[in-house]
């Protein structure tokens, strides 16, 4: 068989030419095809809220704006009328949107957005609280990381994904409508304690009775008590102690110990709000108040608990008819009373005064 080598050198010839031509057809596809994805969306800032605008899908995503924050009481609209005259629903809140906003004290969210991005809100230490619309599906991981202040969360709709790695302190209260509140608790319960259902799950206000009562606080029989009035209260406390030290210094090696605990406490409960906190002092005294020894391993102690509210002074933590004197800091005796149950009060107008049980004397600061 024999070939023409005029005709094979043409051929090849138009096959590279066949081949030009279709890289040159894919890379005017390609050129058209990113100057439309450009022509699609844009930034645009309206009424001081900037904004990614999709032309095509016809939709609004609230963005950060560049170099600045936002600040103060924000309400975003649920549409937003661009430079082209039209009309764009706001369907997301993008990534980052809200991030380090310190001056953000409350946004609101349209029942038009379905989703807030990544980081949305983390670092806003204004914001003490945020209301989810019916309308969001989805919460953006750590969405509300490094908000210590964000204490009430309500949400009007069905859980939406992702809520429980939306970084929202693990004390914050949830407020769900009554109709998903097992779906809230069987999905966030490992972390999140404080879910409650809404009395109108319409708008997801919460509106309680009442509420916790206030715990009191007090030691007895080497116990430390916590009390509510609420039936089924739980209580969440904090301890620290006066004493507590980490390579301190001290020039004459003489270290002089309070041996006193700060004590606060709040108490929960399933339909009721949180109680304000009640405080205490539990200091540690010789038990034996004739015993003078000075060497600490010797000395028995006992707790003896101090509150004060109101200008109302109570030791708890005593011996029965134990008397305990109350006293100014300049020495003038202000009364008297004998313990009942473990427990003495004094009402006082001091702000400052003295009890003293036997030998053993206790400076109070007075509520």
């Amino acid at each position: 068989m024999i070939i023409n080598k005029s005709f094979s050198s043409s051929l090849a010839k138009e096959e590279r030419f066949g081949s030009l031509k279709s890289l040159v057809l894919l890379v005017v596809i390609a050129i058209l095809a990113t100057s439309n994805s450009y022509a699609q969306a844009s930034f645009e800032t309206i009424d001081g809220l900037r904004y990614l605008l999709d032309s095509d899908a016809k939709t609004a995503t609230l963005t950060a704006i560049a170099g600045e924050k936002y600040s103060g009481d924000i309400v975003v609209p649920e549409k937003v009328k661009a430079s082209d005259g039209v009309e764009y629903p706001v369907t997301a809140f993008g990534d980052n949107a809200f991030k380090e906003c310190g001056g953000l004290k409350s946004v609101t969210i349209p029942s038009s957005v379905t989703s807030l991005g990544e980081w949305c809100f983390s670092n806003c230490s204004g914001l003490t609280s945020v209301t989810i619309p019916s309308s969001v599906t989805s919460l953006g991981e750590w969405c509300f990381y490094g908000c210590p202040k964000l204490e009430k969360a309500i949400f009007l709709g069905k859980l939406p994904q992702n809520t429980i790695s939306c970084g929202l302190q693990s004390t914050c209260i949830f407020y769900v409508p009554k109709a998903y509140l097992q779906d809230y608790k069987d999905a966030l319960g490992s972390k999140y304690s404080y879910i409650y259902a809404s009395k109108d799950s319409e708008s997801g206000e919460q509106k309680p009775n009442e509420r916790c009562a206030v715990p009191t606080i007090s030691y007895t029989d080497g116990k430390l008590t916590f009390a509510s009035a609420t039936p089924n209260a739980e209580y969440h406390y904090t301890i620290t102690d006066t004493d507590m030290a980490s390579d301190a210094y001290s020039k004459d090696g003489v270290v002089k110990l309070s041996a006193a605990y700060n004590i606060s406490a709040y108490a929960t409960a399933d339909g009721y709000e949180p109680s304000d906190n009640a405080t205490a002092t539990l200091y540690w005294v010789e038990a034996n108040l004739q015993n003078t020894t000075t060497n600490i391993n010797q000395t028995a102690t006992r707790g003896i608990i101090v509150t004060s509210n109101d200008g109302i002074v109570t030791l708890s933590g005593l011996n029965n008819d134990e008397t305990v004197r109350f006293y100014t800091v300049d020495g003038k005796q202000l009364g008297a009373a004998k313990a009942v149950n473990g427990a003495a009060s004094q009402a006082v107008s001091e702000s400052i005064v003295i009890a003293k049980m036997g030998n053993q004397t206790i400076k109070i600061a007075v509520k």
